[in-house]
């Protein structure tokens, strides 16, 4: 019981983490994204957006994408770790360490 316990508030503390909370508000798929840099390079292109805006956002989407990696591994982590904590409980194998 107590290992569920422990679980639980590991995911609630992560879920409250500043990479979470600004997760929350990206776009929901890199389409989006996508979308967002192919539009701003045909404004570019046209003379409707000044090159110094267009590198303005190209830079901001890649500090977005390495958060979305930083995110999406980071789940992935904790995900691996809460299935290692059930296979000690389980088991009683030591493989996650302390």
């Amino acid at each position: 019981m107590t290992d569920t316990m422990d679980a639980a508030r590991r995911r609630g503390g992560h879920n409250r983490s500043n990479v979470q909370r600004a997760y929350a508000k990206l776009p929901d798929d890199l389409a989006s994204i996508a979308r967002l840099l192919a539009e701003t390079v045909i404004q570019v292109r046209d003379g409707e957006l000044p090159p110094a805006v267009g590198n303005s956002i190209a830079s901001l989407n890649r500090s977005l994408l390495a958060t979305l990696e930083s995110a999406v591994l980071s789940n992935r982590v904790d995900g691996l770790h809460d299935i290692l904590e059930r296979i000690d409980a389980e088991i009683g194998l030591r493989v996650v360490a302390s």
